[in-house]
Order: structure tokens, then sequence, then C-alpha cells
């Protein structure tokens, strides 16, 4: 058992063995609407980037922000804004991972095309 868990992980973290991880299986079946929402915020100015303070490498969601609000409510904001009937919103996904994928590291790497940096993966796990 030892030598299956040992091989998983050197295939898992070697982006050049073609292996695909149950993680990055995971990620590739939903980067797609994560980039969807992605795409959502900026049309509809949702979202503003980091203020170039070197401290703040986030993305902001200022109507999120301006109130009490937070990743919570972060569905409804989606769905008043008019992105609707997407699997992504009826889950906790955007609770657990909305601060983690506004990281500038992060947001500035979801493009159309699947993730392929294990670190950003990392990152966001």
């Amino acid at each position: 058992m030892a030598e299956v868990v040992t091989l998983y992980r050197a295939l898992a973290e070697n982006p050049n063995s073609g292996f695909i991880s149950r993680q990055s299986s995971r990620w590739r079946s939903i980067w797609a609407e994560v980039y969807c929402v992605k795409q959502h915020l900026a049309k509809h100015n949702l979202i503003t980037p980091p203020p170039g303070d070197k401290n703040d490498l986030f993305y902001h969601v200022p109507r999120l922000e301006d109130g009490h609000q937070t990743s919570h409510d972060f569905r409804e904001l989606l769905r008043e804004s008019g992105y609707a009937n997407y699997k992504l919103l009826r889950t906790s996904f955007w609770t657990v991972y909305l601060p983690r994928l506004l990281h500038q590291d992060v947001w500035d790497k979801i493009t159309g095309k699947l993730i392929t940096s294990l670190c950003v993966l990392k990152f966001i796990s």
C-alpha cells in the first residue's frame, strides 16, 4: 500500500507525467464555471483589482465588502446580477473557495483554458 501512495504522489507532483490526480480532476470539472463567474463579475463591474498596496494582494467584490456580507452571500450576489442556474450556485463551493480564488496570483491565472499550474492548485486547495 505504501508503494501505491508513493507512486501516486510522485505522479501527481510531476506536471509532465500526464497523470490526473483526483484533486486535479475535480478542478477540471468546475474550472469552466469559475471562469464564467470571473467574466460575469468583470462584465457587471462587480470586482475591482488589488488597490496597488503591496499589503493587499486580493481582488475585491465591493458589494460584499460595503456591508456585513461575506463569501456566504456571494451566491445571492451572483443571482441578483443575473447569473443563475449553474451547479456551483447550489453548493458551498464559493463560501469555501472565493477568498482563495480572489488572491491576485490565482485570479490572474483564471482563463478559459484548464488550470495547468500545480502551484495554483496547491494555493487554492
